[in-house]
């Protein structure tokens, strides 16, 4: 916490010494953009973007925002800025509360990569892959590759539930794994027959794993169409045959 009057900082308490790494009097009597890069993250000028909040809230505006510090080492942080207005002996004054967020932006990157990372990987996947609630069979996501083996756009499938589409062409084979889903939370490498939107009859393993998204019980699917080696397969046992 630090008190500035006008745009210098005429006080501070022990944590802001800390935080931007300095002694009292190496900042008593600067500017918070005497601590900041020339421009910030939106690409403002530091000194221009410090000027409109300051008079904003000499105005009785508080404000709340994120703004890119250093320290007096020159190493830079993250930080979540409040000012606000504070009257003293008939004088208005503002106090400034700095909260370094660097390691939460650090962590919001991580996971932001992460989810990059997977929706890639699942986008581009050989295999179908599908992401179904338990709860209605609704469907959340698929990707390229579901669309391309079953001939439904990703339109026609997201929020419709499962069933409608009826692409099993054993009922009794989905309500087996569905049965062994519910009790084990997976199955693997089951092969079933599917029905694509054209009608045609497609040979495939099936993998399939029981998942919570934001509190909802899911289904994350997997299906590998295994038609032509199928065929293959059966061609090289009727050729031994003969």
């Amino acid at each position: 916490i630090f008190i500035m009057q006008g745009d210098r900082i005429i006080d501070c308490n022990s944590r802001t010494l800390k935080m931007f790494g300095c002694q009292r009097e190496q900042i008593i009597g600067k500017k918070p953009s005497d601590f900041s890069p020339i421009a910030q993250m939106d690409g403002q000028n530091s000194l221009e973007k410090e000027t409109e909040k300051i008079a904003a809230v000499l105005k009785g505006e508080p404000q709340f925002f994120e703004w890119k510090h250093y320290r007096f080492d020159q190493t830079f942080f993250d930080a979540e800025v409040s000012l606000t207005p504070l009257k003293l002996d008939d004088e208005i004054y503002i106090q400034a509360i700095v909260r370094d967020i660097t390691e939460r932006k650090r962590a919001e990157k991580a996971l932001r990569d992460s989810e990059e990372r997977f929706s890639t990987a699942f986008q581009e996947s050989p295999v179908s892959i599908t992401i179904t609630q338990v709860r209605d069979t609704k469907i959340l996501e698929v990707n390229e590759t579901f669309e391309k083996v079953f001939g439904y756009s990703r339109e026609e499938a997201i929020g419709t539930p499962m069933a409608e589409f009826g692409i099993w062409e054993n009922q009794a084979d989905r309500e087996r794994l569905a049965s062994i889903l519910l009790s084990n939370g997976k199955v693997r490498n089951e092969e079933v027959q599917f029905r694509t939107k054209r009608k045609t009859l497609i040979t495939a393993l099936l993998s399939a794993e029981l998942i919570e998204l934001g509190g909802e019980k899911c289904v994350l699917a997997v299906v590998e169409d295994i038609t032509e080696r199928k065929k293959a397969e059966e061609e090289i046992y009727r050729l031994n045959a003969e």
